[in-house]
């Protein structure tokens, strides 16, 4: 199953030297392959560095896919390998490329876990209030009688101490916060791909309107 980074409207051509032009490598690109190709920009590493790699964009998912396939795009007489583009990873809390939210390296670690939260949290939500909290939450919850709907939804929320009776107040909070974790970067995910093809409309209608 392809990864929901992979932009399907471009492709990366390897091993393209840095001293080719970008406009005749463009040119060239067009002239073989049709006017789907849309731009070519040159890629660049960590440091800002130009590599030997260049981002190819498409009007047309259909034509990327069978390049793809194809494995190579030839540019003047010379044969280059092809491979999927992934967008970039966007973190939401300095707005930098490279890494994910979790990880920001402008965020101070948290003194209870030693992981980054995010958007500049530095405190942990297993604090010692937050146990306490929750402990009394589960102690009214076994101390108030409830109905069946209401057990039957609990039920599936707080494991049940029959079976589980070495799950903690937080063990749950872990599990908790792992959930959260994973549903901020699912979206993370989603953001950096709904951008990318904003960027792509948004071109578009600057051309149609020139």
């Amino acid at each position: 199953m392809p990864s929901n980074r992979i932009d399907p409207y471009s492709l990366v051509i390897l091993d393209v030297s840095r001293d080719w032009m970008l406009d005749d490598v463009y040119n060239d690109l067009v002239n073989k392959y049709g006017d789907g190709i849309v731009d070519v920009k040159r890629m660049f590493n960590g440091n800002g560095q130009p590599m030997r790699s260049i981002r190819v964009e498409f009007d047309s998912s259909e034509q990327v896919a069978r390049l793809l396939d194809d494995g190579l795009m030839v540019i003047w007489h010379e044969r280059k390998t092809v491979k999927e583009y992934y967008l970039p990873m966007i973190c939401f809390v300095c707005e930098s490329v490279g890494h994910r939210s979790s990880a920001c390296p402008k965020v101070e670690p948290c003194n209870e876990c030693q992981q980054r939260h995010y958007f500049g949290k530095t405190t942990c939500d297993s604090t010692t209030n937050n146990r306490l909290r929750m402990r009394a939450s589960v102690s009214s919850y076994s101390s108030s009688p409830i109905d069946s709907e209401t057990a039957s939804n609990t039920s599936s929320i707080i494991p049940s101490t029959a079976n589980n009776n070495n799950i903690s107040v937080d063990s749950l909070l872990a599990i908790q916060a792992s959930k959260f974790e994973n549903m901020l970067n699912a979206l993370e995910i989603r953001m950096s791909t709904r951008i990318s093809k904003l960027e792509k409309q948004t071109g578009e209608l600057f051309e149609s309107s020139e």
